[in-house]
C-alpha cells in the first residue's frame, strides 16, 4: 500500500525495485515501529514508521520517524479497521511528501 501511495503521488515517476545488478539513485528503507490499538480511556489506532533515505552506495541522506494516531469511537473490528485506514492514509501521505521533498533538495 505504501508503494501504491508513491504511484498515486506521481505516476510518471513511480518508484520501482532496482533490477539485479543495477544501482538505484535512491533507496527508501521503512521499518514498522508501531501498528496497534492502544487501549486507554480514549482508545486509538497508531501507526509509526521509521524511514531512511539512502543514496548511491548506501549513503544516508535523511531519516525520520512518522507517527499518526486516530481515535476509535467504539471498540469493534469495523471501527478499528476504519481507524487504521485513516491512520495509514495520513502516515503514508507524510512519508511520500517527505521523500519527494528530500530527494528534490
Amino acid at each position: 500500500k505504501l508503494m501504491q501511495s508513491f504511484e498515486n503521488y506521481d505516476s510518471g515517476h513511480a518508484p520501482f525495485a532496482a533490477l539485479e545488478g543495477s544501482q538505484a539513485d535512491y533507496q527508501l528503507i521503512i521499518d514498522i515501529r508501531a501498528f496497534q490499538v492502544t487501549l486507554t480511556s480514549e482508545p486509538f489506532a497508531e501507526i509509526s514508521l521509521s524511514a531512511k533515505l539512502l543514496g548511491k552506495n548506501g549513503r544516508l541522506i535523511a531519516s525520520r520517524v512518522f507517527v499518526q494516531k486516530n481515535k476509535l469511537s467504539a471498540m469493534d473490528p469495523t471501527t478499528a479497521t476504519a481507524a487504521f485506514s485513516r491512520t495509514f492514509a495520513a502516515v503514508s501521505r507524510d512519508v511520500v511528501v517527505w521523500t519527494a521533498a528530500t530527494m528534490n533538495q
